[in-house]
């Protein structure tokens, strides 16, 4: 959930759910991650949203919206972590 589907909501922005803010969570995770394994804020925002040939040409951000795609996000990170061959 971004923040424009909170902003867009029936009624205006409502209270997250638990399940809303777990899943908030892991996806703000996966970022902290991209960086820490990418070097920098700057470069790790680009890979977020650039399409990724791992992931069918989708950006990792696109599958941050399941709880499937950010398993996926996390697993690319750490075999670029390991590096090539990994």
């Amino acid at each position: 959930m971004t923040p424009r589907d909170l902003a867009e909501r029936p009624g205006g922005p409502k209270m997250l759910t638990p399940q809303q803010v777990d899943h908030l969570i892991r996806a703000l995770r996966v970022f902290a991650r991209a960086e820490e394994v990418i070097g920098s804020e700057e470069e790790a925002g680009r890979w977020m949203y650039e399409p990724n040939r791992a992931l069918q040409g989708k950006s990792p951000f696109d599958l941050l919206h399941s709880d499937a795609g950010i398993r996926k996000v996390e697993q690319i990170l750490g075999r670029m972590e390991l590096g090539p061959g990994a």
